[in-house]
């Protein structure tokens, strides 16, 4: 994931930073965006702790949707898949989730097995 920021944070670097552009360069910017009413909460622990440390939570789902389509543009003019992005962040979130899960069942099952 970094790899993409870092080719966004080169493309921009030489522009007037505009609102937009903040966002995306902030720490926070993936939670940030994804922050609504009636939404589940996938986020790892350190995503909410950077969050709380910088960010600045309110419901964002419905604003700047023509900037949002005009930066989808933007990133195929540079070269970043949005497909590929959100394949590795599910591929990395599942995993997440997998291991802690892995490791649960095999503590419950030596468990399980001293008990028998």
């Amino acid at each position: 994931m970094a790899i993409y920021f870092s080719i966004l944070r080169s493309k921009f670097s030489n522009r007037r930073c505009n609102h937009t552009q903040r966002r995306l360069l902030s720490p926070c910017c993936s939670i940030e965006s994804l922050i609504g009413t009636d939404i589940i909460n996938t986020v790892p622990p350190e995503a909410i702790d950077a969050n709380r440390d910088h960010g600045d939570p309110k419901s964002r789902l419905d604003q700047d949707v023509k900037e949002a389509a005009w930066m989808m543009e933007r990133l195929l003019e540079l070269g970043i898949s949005i497909d590929k992005v959100t394949q590795q962040l599910q591929d990395e979130g599942v995993k997440k989730f997998d291991e802690p899960f892995d490791k649960l069942m095999k503590t419950l099952a030596q468990h399980n097995t001293g008990l028998l």
